[in-house]
């Protein structure tokens, strides 16, 4: 049932962004990356995770480390480019922290219903009971 959920769900979204329509502008605009600490704490799970699965392999503490320092290099390069002004450092360190922080925590939310077979703990499956002890 969940396929079939899925399935009628990408296809909804797929029928959306056909709707669209597409004007033939595919260019980035690397400005909205730092408009926010938000938006550039999107763009470094992104890099992190095609860094991880591309290029290093990386596990523990160094994962966070390689984001935080994407973060401060990342906003480096906007204030060199000056689409940030002000404290870039700061600014940098945040959208680090928060990509590390959101990664964790969704693996936090979806790790248990991993665990549970998917669904969350509910399964309509009935366990057998367990037999009282045998008396002596």
């Amino acid at each position: 049932m969940k396929k079939v959920l899925f399935g009628v769900f990408g296809l909804a979204l797929a029928g959306l962004a056909v709707a669209q329509g597409a004007d033939g502008d595919t260019s980035v605009d690397f400005a909205s990356w730092f408009t926010s600490p938000h938006a550039l704490a999107g763009v470094v799970v992104g890099l992190v995770a095609l860094l991880r699965k591309h290029f290093v392999n990386l596990d523990g503490v160094a994962v966070p480390g390689l984001a935080l320092g994407l973060g401060v290099g990342l906003a480096f390069l906007g204030n060199l480019l000056g689409f940030l002004t002000g404290n870039w450092v700061f600014f940098g360190l945040q959208a680090g922290l928060e990509a590390v922080l959101v990664v964790s925590g969704v693996r936090a939310v979806l790790q248990p219903l991993s665990q549970k077979g998917g669904d969350g703990g509910t399964s309509t499956t009935a366990t057998p009971p367990t037999p009282p002890p045998k008396a002596k």
